[in-house]
């Protein structure tokens, strides 16, 4: 008997953590913020924080023949004040639902806000336990608010179509977090930069709809944008943050051109103490297929073939020096290479992180090495102009 009800007992206890919530928000009375768009206005000191939240109730009418078929799905709600916190609650007082950070994907700032200084942003959402760090961070050529006119062909939201350009990993893939750390480090950061342009689009019913593509990178040190990145160069970045996947390459040889397609690209970075200076060795890695071969010369052959990948390793190397060249220029380590010396040599890293700025600038040296291999040919051996 006494089995019996200590049975009886611990099921009791167990059920007790089933029985449902009765302080929380029903998901009815919630709008989810999927994307934040941050400017700074004319009025010293004044930003502009808008927001994109999507429309439940519109989402059962799309594609259906009634009033509502050509209305948009989201939301876009701007508001101007003195600080963050300020225009956000100038926003969530206009809103019959609460604000809810649990989906927000992107955040994008405007060139002169990121200009500014971003510290505004990294103090507000660092102290918001929902806010998240993991949202994906972009800055706009001009205004951030802007980018939320853009048309979503095959999305249905501007967000949506920000966050599936940094899941594609065609460039970079820089969150709010890697911000916070690379603060806390004294090390800069490299952004994906955005550029807006019209575009005439059979699809939609106006002649000239904005489109949005991804132009190089915006360089940040201490929450501040101090230059860019042309696109070269960014994805010279992007193969050692590891954020590039399968980029395609076109190098020209000395008759005509080849284009191949990488895959497995590595980089590794070794730390080697030199008198008076800190040298960085970085190894580039990768496999390659050939997708197309512009040319009348037999890459079969060994000598060829040696010289495509020539090519290539040397693209490679060029486009990320070029890059290392201009953060040097204005102090900012896109790389964090600190973060490698801090690891293999702790002791000097604590001696340098107080000025490692300018020691970045005037005392670090590289040694880019390149090691592309070509694997495979792609279904045929020569162009077909080529077979006998």
């Amino acid at each position: 008997m006494n089995r019996s009800w200590l049975l009886i007992t611990v099921m009791s206890l167990v059920t007790l953590g089933i029985t449902g919530c009765w302080s929380k928000m029903e998901i009815n009375d919630r709008s989810f913020v999927s994307g934040l768009f941050i400017d700074v206005t004319d009025i010293p000191g004044e930003v502009e924080l808008t927001m994109v939240t999507p429309l439940p109730n519109r989402f059962a009418s799309m594609g259906q023949s009634s009033g509502t078929e050509s209305a948009s799905p989201v939301a876009i709600i701007s508001e101007k004040a003195d600080s963050l916190p300020e225009a956000f609650r100038k926003i969530q007082g206009s809103l019959t639902r609460k604000l809810t950070w649990g989906q927000t994907k992107v955040i994008v700032l405007g060139r002169k806000y990121a200009e500014k200084g971003i510290e505004d942003l990294v103090e507000w959402g660092a102290r918001q336990q929902s806010f998240q760090l993991k949202s994906y961070l972009f800055v706009a050529e001009g205004k951030a608010k802007d980018i939320t006119r853009l048309s979503p062909i095959y999305e249905q939201s501007p967000s949506e179509v920000l966050r599936e350009f940094a899941n594609r990993r065609t460039l970079l893939n820089t969150r709010l977090k890697d911000v916070l750390q690379s603060i806390s480090d004294h090390q800069g950061l490299a952004v994906n930069l955005l550029q807006m342009k019209f575009k005439t689009m059979i699809s939609e019913p106006e002649k000239q709809s904005l489109w949005v593509v991804m132009n190089g990178a915006a360089m940040l040190q201490s929450t501040k944008m101090i230059g860019t990145l042309s696109e070269s160069e960014t994805r010279g970045v992007g193969w050692v943050y590891r954020s590039l996947k399968d980029p395609q390459y076109t190098v020209k040889l000395r008759e005509g051109k080849c284009s191949l397609n990488i895959h497995h690209n590595k980089a590794l970075i070794k730390p080697i103490l030199q008198e008076g200076s800190q040298l960085f060795r970085i190894k580039m890695t990768a496999g390659a297929d050939i997708i197309a071969a512009d040319t009348r010369v037999d890459i079969t052959k060994a000598e060829v073939l040696h010289s495509i990948e020539q090519a290539i390793n040397d693209k490679l190397i060029a486009d990320l020096r070029s890059a290392l060249s201009k953060s040097q220029q204005v102090k900012a380590d896109v790389l964090q290479l600190g973060s490698y010396l801090e690891w293999w040599y702790p002791a000097k890293w604590s001696r340098l992180k107080p000025m490692w700025p300018d020691y970045y600038k005037d005392k670090v040296r590289f040694d880019i090495q390149a090691h592309v291999e070509i694997k495979h040919y792609n279904g045929e051996l020569k162009p077909i102009w080529n077979l006998k």
